[in-house]
Formats: structure tokens, C-alpha cells, sequence
């Protein structure tokens, strides 16, 4: 199913159990790798890089299953290090130590 597939079927049921969250981690704008997680994982990553004082985990997913282009988060500015989210159906294939 495609990504925008998923987000308007998601516009209406907004997130269901099955979704998880596929991150694609950028170097200056070039993708490293991707990983799958899940919505505890998305939510204590947000946290990390401070997003939650912009919204709620919530808010940040009903932002990035809507959103037409996803939401790219700096995760170190300094070395152009970023993460961009966009809502899948695929199996969590994260590992917690990936991104330490």
C-alpha cells in the first residue's frame, strides 16, 4: 500500500494498531538508512529531540499520517544528521541502539 494510500485511508481512522512509523535518517539531506518503529518508540524519540515541546505525541502523528511531504526532525544540526517519518504499514524492524 502507498504512502499516500495509507494517509487517506488514515484521514479517517486516524492511526489503527497496525500502523507504525518508517524513518528514513538523513545525512545532509541523504539517506543512511531506514527503520520501522512503533508509536512508544516514535513517541521517546520525539522526546529526545525536544519535538514534544511543539506538540503532542498525539498531535505529531496526526501531523505526520496527513502531511503531504513528511516531517523531516534535526536530530544533530551540527553534523546535518536528520530523520524524516512517514506512516506505514510494515512490520517494526527497530532496534533502540540504532540511534545512540
Amino acid at each position: 500500500m502507498g504512502v499516500s494510500r495509507l494517509r487517506n485511508k488514515t484521514k479517517l481512522r486516524l492511526v489503527s494498531s497496525r500502523t507504525n512509523y518508517r524513518l528514513e535518517v538523513l545525512y545532509n539531506g541523504d539517506e543512511m538508512l531506514t527503520t520501522v518503529m512503533g508509536i512508544q518508540s516514535l513517541g521517546k524519540l520525539l522526546s529526545d529531540i525536544g519535538a514534544l515541546k511543539e506538540h503532542s505525541v498525539q498531535d505529531w502523528v496526526r501531523i505526520i499520517v496527513t502531511s503531504e511531504t513528511p516531517p523531516e526532525f534535526i536530530l544533530n544540526k551540527e553534523t546535518g544528521i536528520s530523520v524524516r517519518v512517514t506512516p506505514t504499514l510494515a512490520d517494526q524492524d527497530y532496534d533502540p541502539k540504532m540511534l545512540n
